[in-house]
């Protein structure tokens, strides 16, 4: 019942992602068989996730620091400090392009990027003064 009914509802772009499934469906648990393919199939990953929304946020006036504390409060749990890292060490955003990549696993997240703030401060305030 439950299946026939998910049949009706389902619009054409669902249908056509799951059409294997309607096509062939399981001799038992059709209806669960179905649900989860399309929960599997149409959700996006963590990784995804965050992907996009490191694509879609922009920095603004935010410092570095707040930028990645911002990305941190937007992802919620799903980010790690060493993700973090990773962040800070490889985005463009967050450091000059001349400089590179530290490779400082071990080190405190925050006191790395309170460095990278700093840093990209000090850089900032040398380019003004000599234009």
């Amino acid at each position: 019942m439950k299946y026939s009914c998910i049949l009706t509802y389902l619009d054409t772009e669902h249908m056509d992602e799951v059409s294997d499934i309607i096509e062939s469906p399981p001799e038992r648990d059709k209806y669960d068989m179905l649900k989860n393919e399309i929960i599997r199939r149409l959700s996006i990953s963590q990784a995804q996730k965050i992907q996009r929304l490191l694509k879609k946020e922009n920095m603004g006036d935010r410092t570095p620091s707040q930028f990645l504390q911002h990305i941190r409060t937007l992802a919620g749990k799903a980010v790690s400090d060493e993700f973090l890292r990773t962040i800070a060490a490889y985005d463009p955003r967050l450091h000059n392009s001349d400089e590179r990549a530290p490779g400082r696993a071990s080190r405190d997240c925050r006191t790395h990027l309170r460095e990278r703030a700093a840093t990209r401060r000090t850089n900032t305030r040398r380019s003004k003064i000599s234009s």
